[in-house]
Order: structure tokens, then C-alpha cells, then sequence
């Protein structure tokens, strides 16, 4: 891993105590490797789930989400802090707009703050 983006890396401490849970697309193999990667060095925890078990279960984000994806505009993301059955969650969402096909590309990326 090369320095510029050892930089970026959280420190460990802080993804000790996170679980990520990171919705992968069946075509972002690389992508996939590289987080797995990055949650091994970092010692953290990663459970791949489907967008439909996510809003299954947390009805805040789907609210959250239905509400970004009904904006007018275009956005490069949106953070938002959430509190869901006692427990602290981020919620970060990133749109990649294709425009010559009109596609959007939604990437969630929850973190679950572990209270110890």
C-alpha cells in the first residue's frame, strides 16, 4: 500500500470498535477485494448484505434513501448521522451519475458504532 493512501486509512482504534457493513455489487470484484483488504489491515469486522436485507431491517435508512434518490439535482454524497434502536449508526451514500446512459450508481456504506 503506498504512503498516499496509508494516509487516508482511519486509525485502527477507530475501526476496532466498528462493524462496516458495505453493499458490494456482483460486478465490483475489485473493489470487494480491496475493502476485504483494507477491513484485514484494519482489524474491523465486514458483512456483505443486500440492499433489500438493509432496508428490511432499518427502516430509517430506506426513508433516508427514498428521500436521496427523489432529490432534484445531482449530489456527490451524503452523510447523515442516525439513531436506530439505541445504537449510533453513519449513514454515507455516493452517487456516480453515468449521463450519456442517464444510470445512477448508488454505493451505502453503513458504520455501526460499538458502544464498549
Amino acid at each position: 500500500m503506498n504512503e498516499r493512501m496509508r494516509r487516508k486509512l482511519p486509525p485502527i482504534e477507530e475501526t476496532e470498535q466498528s462493524e462496516l457493513i458495505h453493499l458490494l455489487k456482483p460486478d465490483a470484484k475489485v473493489q470487494q477485494a480491496l475493502l476485504l483488504e483494507l477491513i484485514r489491515q484494519q482489524n474491523a469486522k465486514i458483512r456483505p448484505v443486500t440492499l433489500e436485507e438493509v432496508l428490511n431491517e432499518l427502516p430509517e435508512i430506506k426513508r433516508v434513501l427514498q428521500n436521496f434518490s427523489t432529490a432534484l439535482g445531482r449530489f456527490r454524497g451524503l452523510k447523515k448521522r442516525l439513531t436506530m434502536m439505541g445504537s449510533s449508526y453513519e449513514l454515507i451514500i455516493g452517487e456516480k451519475l453515468i449521463e450519456e446512459r442517464a444510470e445512477r450508481s448508488i454505493t451505502l456504506v453503513l458504520i455501526k458504532r460499538v458502544s464498549t
